[in-house]
């Protein structure tokens, strides 16, 4: 009978720690789940170049032209990095054509974004370079077919970047 009475003891044992290290397993591919779908949809990291600039209220989108950007300096471009310090937040730099700019961002995974003040020169910068000063007021953002927007100024205006591949 003791035999039998430690055998059942051991069983529950063990049966608990599988229901246990089951439990676990669970919540580890769970949160594993979670965390992809918020870097696959709100993964900013890397570095950007700006495409587009939409005013919403005209609904004019300005691209990049000879005559809004000067190719001879940073072939023109708008080039951003999101460096992140954590899930939340990290460091925004890049050059405006002419001007370097550098700041702190956060983000959460519903797709609000905040930068802080934005450290940046305007002297003698196009208008291409110029427009990209939205981000200042930068609120929201969606990450889709590989293209970053960033919606500023309550709405009214969006800042279109594509993934550079380095």
């Amino acid at each position: 009978k003791m035999h039998h009475e430690y055998k059942m003891l051991i069983m529950n044992k063990l049966f608990y720690l599988l229901k246990t290290v089951f439990i676990a397993a669970v919540v580890l591919f769970a949160t594993a789940c979670e965390k992809d779908e918020l870097i696959g949809k709100y993964d900013i990291a890397g570095d950007w170049k700006m495409v587009a600039y939409i005013e919403h209220n005209t609904f004019r989108v300005i691209k990049k032209t000879e005559e809004n950007t000067w190719s001879a300096y940073n072939n023109g471009d708008v080039t951003v990095s999101f460096t992140p310090a954590d899930l939340t937040g990290g460091v925004i730099s890049g050059i405006k054509i002419t001007n370097m700019f550098f700041g702190e961002y956060t983000i959460d995974n519903k797709g609000s974004i905040k930068t802080g003040d934005i450290i940046q020169t305007m002297v003698n910068e196009p208008l291409w370079g110029r427009l990209f000063s939205s981000i200042s007021y930068a609120e929201r953002y969606e990450v889709r077919d590989g293209r970053l927007k960033i919606y500023c100024n309550h709405g009214k205006e969006s800042i279109i970047l594509e993934k550079v591949n380095k």
